[in-house]
């Protein structure tokens, strides 16, 4: 979406913490926990990547990986509530109220729960994801007839 909209619409002011995590890793971890290697005296992990952005600071991080220049336009929580609310009389809601409220707060993994790295899973940085699936998107473009 980045590379398509000449301005991209940010919630609220993009003052929303993220920490995203690569779901290979999270996968990872989960496999691992399946496999009984989980860290003695824990039953509640919190799984996030190796760092935190704004809302704003991610999508100008994803549009330098990309190579492109994004527009950012703050829009309003109380627009964004409207417009899902509208969308979401369509059989297939673009965006839900319940989204919008997740952006609202921030969502970060807590300091002092266990996480990847008590399970000796090593967090991949937005970097390295995005080139990998832009590398999988090159290939397939050109297995294409």
């Amino acid at each position: 979406m980045i590379r398509l909209l000449p301005v991209y619409p940010l919630f609220g002011d993009g003052g929303t913490r993220l920490q995203p995590v690569y779901v290979a890793d999270v996968a990872e971890a989960v496999s691992r926990l399946i496999d009984g290697r989980t860290h003695k005296g824990s039953s509640i992990f919190e799984f996030g990547g190796p760092r935190i952005y704004t809302y704003k600071e991610l999508l100008r991080e994803i549009a330098r990986q990309l190579d492109t220049h994004v527009k950012l336009m703050p829009v309003p929580f109380a627009v964004w509530d409207a417009l899902a609310g509208v969308a979401e009389l369509l059989p297939a809601a673009p965006i839900t109220r319940s989204q919008i409220d997740l952006m609202r707060q921030d969502n970060v993994a807590a300091i002092d729960a266990p996480g990847l790295k008590e399970l000796d899973v090593e967090p991949r940085d937005i970097d390295e994801v995005i080139r990998a699936i832009e590398q999988r998107r090159g290939a397939g473009s050109h297995s294409s007839p």
